[in-house]
Formats: structure tokens, sequence, C-alpha cells
């Protein structure tokens, strides 16, 4: 299969100036050299006791149904994978879709497996966490306990529309990986190809996203930034799929596994792409080449 990255650039400035904080997750720092920043606003998660005590003030009133009350939750915070040809194997569109898996619903929300999100939540709240509110968790469960009962889909909110492309403004600049051919089953080692930028000058990115040809066949994906002066992978070859075993320099092979060089952006399937706000971007230096890791897997059947 083939995978390929956009990105939206801005003209060079040679002299930055950056906000003080950022609402997603990263910075410049004025020497040219990108930062990390996150920030998070304290805002724990209820308490069991307060979960439970929402679900029986659920359970006092009206019980929801599927039109009204459950669709806008699914299509908020499921269907992004939860869809035809989506990466999710099965489908959350229809009344009939979620009604037959609405016990599977309840467990994986009261345990919270669904929507997947590991970060710590005594940390605090993360502008992109997916995560259902109290309030919707008692939604679905409530929902599930009485019945799945469909209401008037009159009330149903219209349907969400998923392009198949890029979700970012028009790019500025595409890059794409040569297809590779992936096994019906059995593990597959990580694939790398570095892309050379071929920017003669540095460039600050406002948007990138990443877009794979097989969505079902990539667990997740990492572009870096290698810059003209780094010695990562220099042994590797330019423009060709390859893993750490095909290495032939053993310095190559375990430097496959580790780096420093900064991360431009990462992909996993129902992650949002990097779009940053008008006043911040991230540093490509002139010169630097892409290196994509690919961790593909096998579906079941061979892809490309």
């Amino acid at each position: 299969m083939e995978s390929s990255a956009r990105l939206r650039r801005t003209p060079l400035n040679p002299s930055p100036r950056l906000p003080a904080t950022c609402s997603k997750a990263a910075s410049i720092a004025a020497a040219l050299v990108p930062v990390i920043v996150v920030i998070v606003a304290l805002n724990a998660i209820p308490a069991q006791s307060q979960l439970k005590q929402r679900l029986r003030t659920h359970h006092a009133t009206n019980a929801p149904v599927f039109y009204q009350d459950v669709l806008p939750i699914l299509q908020e915070h499921c269907q992004i994978c939860h869809r035809a040809n989506g990466i999710a194997p099965v489908s959350l569109e229809t009344y009939e879709q979620t009604k037959l898996l609405a016990d599977a619903i309840r467990a994986a929300v009261e345990n919270r497996s669904m929507p997947p999100w590991f970060a710590d939540p005594g940390v605090g709240h993360f502008s992109n966490d997916p995560s259902l509110s109290p309030e919707q968790i008692a939604t679905l469960v409530t929902w599930a306990k009485t019945g799945a009962a469909a209401g008037d889909f009159r009330h149903a909110p219209p349907a969400r529309r998923w392009t198949s492309s890029w979700t970012i403004a028009k790019p500025d600049f595409i890059l794409t990986m040569n297809p590779v051919a992936l096994p019906p089953r059995g593990d597959v080692e990580y694939t790398y190809e570095i892309l050379p930028t071929r920017f003669r000058e540095d460039r600050w990115i406002r948007a990138s996203e990443l877009l794979p040809g097989l969505p079902a066949n990539v667990h997740h994906a990492v572009v870096y930034v290698r810059p003209p002066d780094s010695r990562w992978l220099r042994g590797a070859p330019i423009g060709k799929p390859f893993t750490a075993s095909s290495l032939a320099s053993e310095e190559d092979r375990r430097a496959a596994h580790w780096t420093d060089s900064d991360v431009l952006l990462v992909y996993a399937p129902g992650s949002s792409p990097d779009d940053w706000p008008a006043n911040m971007a991230k540093l490509i230096p002139g010169g630097s080449d892409l290196i994509f890791q690919m961790h593909y897997t096998a579906s079941g059947k061979p892809g490309k």
C-alpha cells in the first residue's frame, strides 16, 4: 500500500514571534528549535459514585432513544472509525446496526475502553480527547438497559459526510510513499521510507496530515524530520521502502529503532491531522528529508 502526507507551509520568518501558550500540542522556539508544549486544564473525571448517581438520574427520567439521543453521540465520537469503509470491524451508522451491539456498547463505554484514549485522566483534560462525558456514558448505558428503543427517525441529525481525501486545506506540498506489498496474515516488520523535501530554505509548516492508501492495514505511522546535518540512517536507501533487517550496516539496523529527530506528525486510526493556529507552526529546515515509519498489520487478505 502507499501513503501520502501533505503540508501547508508559511513563508520563512527569521525572527518569529511566538505565543506564550497553545491549546493542543506544539510551539517553536525562537532559536529554531522545536519545543513540545502540552497545555492541560486540570479537570479530573468524576468519581465512580458521581457516575452512578447520574445513571440513576437518567433511569428516573424518560429513557433515551436512538435517533434523538444516541446517534448524535455516535456521530461525534464513534463513527470516525465505526462507519462504512472505516477502519473498525463494525459500523454504527444505522439503528439496525447499533441495536445489535447495544450490550457491547454499554460494556465498552462503562469500562471506558471506547472511544480509545490512553492519557492519564488524573493529569487533566487535553483538547483532542475523544472520551465521552459522564452524561453521554449514562445515555448509552441507559439506552442499552431499557430496550434500545429507536424513537422517531424524524428527530435524527443529518448524516455525517466523511471525506476519503484530505481534511486540511489545499496543500502546498504532497509527498507520496511507494507501494508496499502486505501479506494476508502474520506480523509485518516496521517499514521505513526516506523522502527528500528538496526545500532550499527553512519552512514553517502550518498543517500536516497522513492519508493511508489502505487504512485497515495501518496500525500507526510516525513521520520524522531528518535535517541535513543528521547522520541518522544515512546508509539507508532514498525513495525506496525498507525494513531495519534489510539494512547492511549493523549501526543502521540499530539506528532504525531509535532517533532524536523531531517528529512532524503521528498518525493512528481515528486521529486528527495537525492543523496549527495562525500564529503557530512547526519547522522543517531547508534540505531536510522526511522519514516515514509505518507499522502495517495484516487484515486477512493481501494488500498494496
